[in-house]
């Protein structure tokens, strides 16, 4: 008999096989011991151990939660929605947190507290950025640049566009040629705010 062999008889002899607990008080109850000896025998290093090593053969790696949550960086979404075309919802409520690496956050040069993620709805961006998909973008960034993607305003209107430099201003462009690019020039760029540059964005299939 293995050491992982001995481990699991060891376990079903204790509370019965294939029986699952929510709880370890519930276990306790169930074995009829202290909830403290379970404490002890779950966390006694030369069993865990047994087990640890079993899974390491396996090529599984065990992260403790603590340890998993050190390596990540959580990111807003917001309610608003951006159009690829041109989209209303403009609420900015935070409507959920997304778990991202911080070496995936490093590389795209942005801090966690800079980013901000919405939907987007519309074609124009297609086939680079479709209906539903989701964008990230960095608020620091909002310097324009020639040829980048950006979350811009124009008005009411909340839209991703590829700007492009014109010699009296901006031009908000559109991947879907179908869509022309719209000037924004004079006095109208008054009216043009840009929220910040797009570094990713996701897609469920």
């Amino acid at each position: 008999m293995t050491g992982y062999e001995k481990y699991l008889k060891d376990v079903n002899g204790l509370v019965g096989e294939n029986r699952r607990f929510h709880r370890q008080a519930d276990m306790a109850a169930h074995v009829g011991v202290q909830q403290a000896q379970i404490k002890r025998y779950l966390s006694d290093t030369k069993n865990l151990s047994v087990f640890f090593d079993f899974l390491d053969k396996l090529g599984v790696q065990v992260v403790f939660p603590d340890q998993r949550l050190e390596e990540y960086e959580f990111v807003p979404r917001v309610k608003a929605v951006a159009g690829c075309g041109e989209s209303l919802v403009t609420d900015g409520e935070v409507a959920g947190m997304y778990a991202f690496r911080k070496s995936f956050l490093e590389t795209l040069n942005i801090k966690a507290k800079d980013a901000v993620m919405m939907y987007v709805s519309g074609d124009s961006m297609q086939p680079l950025i479709c209906d539903r998909d989701t964008v990230m973008f960095n608020t620091k960034d909002t310097e324009p640049k020639e040829g980048h993607l950006y979350v811009v305003s124009f008005g009411d209107s909340l839209m991703v566009k590829r700007l492009q430099q014109i010699p009296s201003g901006w031009m908000l462009c559109s991947e879907n040629p179908r869509y022309s690019p719209v000037s924004i020039e004079g006095d109208e760029l008054a009216k043009l705010r840009i929220h910040g540059r797009v570094r990713w964005f996701g897609r469920v299939i």
